[in-house]
Parts: C-alpha cells; structure tokens; sequence
C-alpha cells in the first residue's frame, strides 16, 4: 500500500521541454485531462506541445512557484532534483483517492493499479497529474479561447 513507503520522486524525461516562462493551459473533463504549453524557445518544432494524461483522476495547476518550490513537501523526497519533471512513487494524494472510493459499495481496489502521480515543473506554477499514462504530442494553434482565457 502506498503509505506504508515515504513518498519520492523521480526525474522523468518526457521527451520534450516546454517554455519555461510559460504556464500551462489545462483542460480537464471526466477521466481526461490535458495541460498545453509553449515549447521551448530552443526547439525546432514550435507547435504547441500537448500533454495528455490518459485515465485522468485529478490535476492540480498552481503553487509554488520556482522561488517557492523548495517549500513543496515533495522537495526533500526528489523533487529538488527534478529540472523539468518527475514521478511521485508511493504518492499519498493516489492513496487518499483509493481510501475515498473504498467507501464506495462496488469498491475494486485493481481499479486504481495503474495510476502514476507526475510533477510537471514551471517557473510561475507547479502541475501535478493522477492518471494511468502521460501522452505527449504537438499540436497546431488553438485559436481564441473562450471567456478570455490566456493562449499558453
């Protein structure tokens, strides 16, 4: 069981880097959720870099910031180690979703065996992902969002 470990986390290579000043636009419904960003300034492929989180069960999109990070109770755990991003192992917001359901009368513990917890790093916010896989992939200019959302 997850709680049994302490946390840690791991540097995970995704493949790509985002802008770093840039933060990311996060679009979420049900079980799917997706944060878009800018790619980096260095990169020959300026499309728009989508980050897909597959069997989505939660994102949080906010606090800390890089001047504040090492505030972040994951920072002793790995997280001071991560540049762009990293995997939570024995995270304790996968096991607080799996106690909440468990109360749940059709309640199936397997159900939540392939969930992963990633820490997606910006210079203004920190992402945090629950979901079964991380898809990346490019994608073309949005356009115009709507209620005056900022384009990533």
């Amino acid at each position: 069981m997850a709680g049994v470990l302490p946390e840690r986390v791991e540097e995970v290579d995704l493949g790509v880097l985002w802008n770093p000043i840039g933060d990311p636009l996060l679009i979420q419904h049900l079980y799917r959720g997706a944060l878009v960003v800018r790619p980096h300034p260095d990169d020959a492929d300026q499309r728009l870099v989508g980050i897909t989180i597959e069997g989505c069960h939660g994102v949080v999109v906010g606090p800390p910031n890089d001047e504040a990070r090492i505030g972040h109770r994951l920072d002793v755990a790995g997280l001071a180690d991560c540049a762009w991003s990293g995997e939570v192992f024995n995270s304790r917001w996968i096991e607080a979703i799996i106690r909440t359901n468990s109360l749940h009368p059709s309640h199936a513990p397997e159900m939540f065996a392939d969930l992963r917890h990633w820490i997606l790093l910006f210079k203004e916010t920190t992402a945090e992902c629950i979901g079964a896989k991380l898809v990346v992939n490019r994608i073309a200019e949005i356009g115009e969002l709507p209620g005056g959302l900022p384009m990533p």
